[in-house]
């Protein structure tokens, strides 16, 4: 399998059979977060250690984040804090994503 044969590295992903992306934060935007997840991807970028890069890919709608700190974003950001359906959540390094920016 060759990413030039692929229009993008997520198209070579889910061709793969894969279900989650984990790019690294840097080489991802708010388009190529819209466009995985438009083919069954979860996208969980690596490696977010600044609460500015953690409130960012959250706003982008990331499914989660790998961090080297599981702590929030921000304190006092519900946003971090909620989990599916809007229920509260423990804080992990993962309780962050789309669910989270449904959020009120």
């Amino acid at each position: 399998m060759l990413r030039r044969d692929h229009a993008s590295v997520a198209h070579m992903v889910k061709a793969a059979g894969g279900t989650v992306w984990a790019p690294h934060q840097a080489s991802l935007d708010a388009d190529a977060v819209k466009r995985a997840q438009q083919l069954g991807l979860q996208v969980i970028p690596w490696t977010v250690n600044e609460p500015a890069d953690m409130r960012r890919l959250i706003d982008w709608g990331v499914d989660g984040i790998i961090s080297d700190y599981p702590r929030p974003p921000a304190r006092g950001d519900a946003r971090a804090r909620t989990g599916p359906a809007g229920r509260r959540s423990p804080l992990s390094p993962m309780a962050v994503g789309r669910a989270a920016k449904s959020a009120p």
